[in-house]
């Protein structure tokens, strides 16, 4: 991604984003992820396995678009996994999630991730791909639909999940700062 690089405008149509969400998800990492999406043009869509109410780690509850066992990775151009260690502990023990981003990156979907949310995406099957073993050296992604963050947040590696999908859909106009 290019370092100046402040905003991209989806020229075509926006493209949806899926935030995958369980108990103990970070309010301010969705914060931040949804902002940036709204306003790029985006439309994001909380999904749960969750019927109901979803509690954060600070106790904010939030009600999820739509449930886990009713989407298909093909509904959406990319996904995102927001930090926070409870959510990510139950995203991890939830084969519908695993399987989930396993066939979203298999549809050439953008995968995005930030701190403990890096863990759901290793625990899937594209975990096993060498690109992982650079994270932890590394504690950044950024190439091949994934832009991973493991030890940082939606602030460090949102404009560039952004601009990854724009690049995927190849339909944008990028505005640079000066």
């Amino acid at each position: 991604m290019p370092h100046s690089l402040k905003s991209v405008l989806f020229k075509t149509r926006a493209p949806r984003v899926a935030l995958l969400l369980a108990d103990g998800y970070s309010t301010k990492d969705l914060n931040v992820i949804l902002d940036l999406l709204i306003e790029n043009g985006a439309k994001p869509v909380i999904v749960s396995s969750n019927f109901g109410m979803i509690k954060s780690e600070d106790g904010d509850l939030l009600r999820a678009d739509r449930n886990m066992s009713l989407v298909r990775p093909r509904d959406f151009d990319a996904i995102f996994i927001p930090s926070g260690e409870g959510a990510a502990t139950r995203l991890i023990q939830d084969s519908l999630v695993i399987d989930f981003i396993a066939h979203a990156f298999m549809h050439h979907r953008v995968i995005g991730a930030s701190g403990a949310g890096a863990r759901v995406v290793c625990e899937s099957h594209i975990g096993r791909m060498p690109v992982f073993d650079d994270m932890h050296k590394h504690k950044t992604i950024c190439s091949n639909g994934l832009v991973i963050a493991a030890k940082g947040t939606a602030i460090d590696i949102g404009m560039d999940f952004i601009y990854t999908i724009a690049d995927r859909m190849q339909t944008y106009q990028a505005e640079y700062t000066a």
